[in-house]
């Protein structure tokens, strides 16, 4: 079984015995990532065009897995296990990706799927929290985490940039429901 590592800098595809295959970065154009997770998931994604909302862009998702349509809210239509959004217009580094991932499943066509400290969908909610109080944060009837934090450089007057993975759990006595990455916190 292979795997795939999402960080807040990197998606890593990795064999079972933990060596790494190939790496990609959120700032790489999305056609490398796209062919290069088409190969680690078997199957070339379902691709929709969305024309973005409130703080998203336009773009494509690429999406692997079971394909779910998204509430009225959503600024993207659809959603599903593994999406990869390429936004336009690109971004620049190493503030503003070209790319970011939401992750919907523990797994897409035999492919584990996991971040730091081996967390994937379905893990416990409130024993993730528990490991990283810092970050844990009631938001409403849900629950969010952020983990694997990396430190940016100041960008104008801001300055405690990060980039981490968001982990996002619907009822926060519940199981993690998805995790998205990169996301940036900008002290705001």
């Amino acid at each position: 079984m292979t795997d795939l590592l999402i960080t807040a800098t990197s998606i890593e595809l990795r064999d079972a015995s933990g060596t790494t295959l190939s790496t990609f970065d959120y700032f790489q154009p999305a056609g490398e990532l796209v062919a290069g997770l088409s190969t680690a998931f078997g199957s070339a994604p379902i691709s929709e065009h969305f024309e973005g909302g409130s703080e998203v862009p336009p773009g494509t998702n690429y999406i692997w897995g079971d394909i779910l349509p998204t509430g009225p809210e959503s600024p993207t239509p659809w959603d599903g296990d593994f999406v990869l959004v390429d936004g336009v217009p690109g971004g620049t580094s190493p503030h503003e990706p070209n790319t970011w991932v939401k992750v919907s499943s523990s797994a897409v066509n035999g492919v584990h799927i996991s971040t730091v400290d081996g967390i994937a969908v379905g893990d416990d909610a409130a024993e993730i929290a528990a490991r990283h109080p810092d970050t844990a944060r009631p938001q409403g009837s849900r629950f969010d985490i952020f983990v694997g934090l990396v430190p940016l450089p100041p960008l104008d007057s801001l300055s405690e940039l990060t980039f981490s993975v968001w982990l996002i759990a619907a009822d926060p006595l519940g199981p993690i429901t998805e995790f998205r990455s990169p996301s940036p916190n900008w002290g705001v």
